[in-house]
């Protein structure tokens, strides 16, 4: 999973004692084991749910909104980049249960509230 092993590249570049091997990332004491659920679709849903519901508000014509909502859905990928690097940081910081929780509710909820402010103050 390149997303599983480029955090751990990074983090080792920086002093951190890592080693990914497949979906398994492991610290000198903890680990971290990414599933099927860390590939990032629940934020795919999140992400055209708002933009759909942020057209909608604009009244924007349906052949628009569609667009926007199928190019909003394309920020999951660094999102979800994005959360798998903290999660292994929290990991080499010595906290796999931060780590497991941020990429199981911290991201999505992030991207949650960060998105309806975003809409409501536009």
């Amino acid at each position: 999973m390149v997303c599983g092993q480029q955090a751990p590249e990074d983090l080792v570049a920086l002093g951190a004692e890592l080693d990914a091997s497949g979906p398994l990332i492991r610290s000198a004491s903890n680990r971290l084991e990414l599933d099927p659920h860390h590939s990032g679709i629940h934020l795919v849903f999140l992400i055209t749910e708002l933009s759909w519901y942020a057209a909608v508000r604009r009244a924007l014509p349906p052949s628009v909104a569609l667009a926007r909502t199928a190019a909003a859905a394309l920020l999951a990928i660094p999102l979800q980049l994005f959360g798998v690097w903290v999660a292994v940081g929290w990991l080499a910081a010595g906290a796999p249960d931060v780590a497991s929780f941020w990429l199981d509710h911290g991201l999505w909820l992030l991207t949650a509230i960060l998105g309806v402010v975003w809409i409501e103050t536009r």
